[in-house]
């Protein structure tokens, strides 16, 4: 994750950057806990107050990313490495996923889950030839939804 915030920090200097693991991202970065590990409140009222505030939200399936997902307005890019995005009701406009190999390799690409969806239902998707994403991966991703 630091290569991608370096790319997206030449890119654009004034990008700011939480991490849910406390990844130290260099430059204007802080993790989630270091950040609000104070405050007493429920996770999910921080979550929404966080959301109501950011551009990009780059995640794994997890809470934060269904969150950004379902609550619409965030640039979302969706890292699917064991799952397949189309098993998930929360198409956004503004998200693309990038989907690692395993998941075709699986041929979860292929279940009736991620094939029967109407149009209007269906996410952006991008299929890698690897079971892991580059950074320039990514931050080629989070342009097209930034924009």
């Amino acid at each position: 994750m630091l290569e991608f915030a370096d790319l997206l920090r030449k890119d654009s200097p004034n990008w700011r950057f939480v991490s849910m693991e406390e990844e130290d991202l260099g430059e204007r970065s802080a993790g989630f806990r270091a950040l609000f590990a104070d405050l007493e409140m429920p996770f999910g009222v921080l979550l929404k107050a966080v959301a109501a505030r950011i551009h990009l939200l780059v995640g794994i399936p997890a809470g934060p990313l269904h969150f950004a997902l379902a609550r619409g307005g965030i640039a979302v890019v969706g890292l699917w490495f064991a799952h397949h995005p189309d098993w998930y009701d929360e198409p956004n406009p503004r998200a693309i996923h990038l989907v690692g190999k395993y998941v075709r390799d699986r041929r979860f690409d292929k279940r009736i889950a991620s094939t029967s969806k109407p149009p209007s239902l269906q996410h952006r998707l991008q299929y890698l030839e690897t079971k892991g994403v580059a950074a320039q991966t990514v931050f080629e991703a989070a342009r097209t939804v930034i924009n």
